[in-house]
């Protein structure tokens, strides 16, 4: 429970103002997602959301790049859309299937979070 309170207080302080803030069990779920797909325990996860869309974007490691990941939540839970090396734009957002006025919300957070 201790993890879950600090993931939360660690995505309050670092989400843009604008942005949603994911509850604890949905950062956890997608970082942990992230961190399966990437292979990659220590990975640093950060992200903006608009629901049902959280974008995490992580620094370079070891054995992995600097990228940003589109996850979607859906009844059966979060699952990864699409993983880029990049930045996702609000055009690259709407061709993987993100409601205009989302993607277009989730690039605006994105760029106010430093990506």
């Amino acid at each position: 429970m201790r993890i879950a309170v600090l993931i939360a207080l660690a995505l309050a302080c670092a989400a843009p103002a604008a942005a949603e803030i994911p509850n604890p069990d949905d950062a956890i779920a997608v970082s942990g997602i992230v961190q399966d797909r990437l292979r990659a325990t220590d990975i640093s996860v950060q992200m903006v959301a608009e629901k049902p869309y959280i974008v995490a974007y992580w620094s370079a490691g070891k054995n992995y790049s600097a990228g940003q990941a589109l996850t979607k939540k859906a009844k059966s839970g979060w699952t990864i859309v699409k993983i880029i090396d990049g930045k996702f734009t609000a055009s690259a957002l709407v061709a993987l299937g993100t409601p205009e006025p989302t993607a277009k919300a989730l690039a605006a957070d994105l760029k106010v979070a430093g990506q």
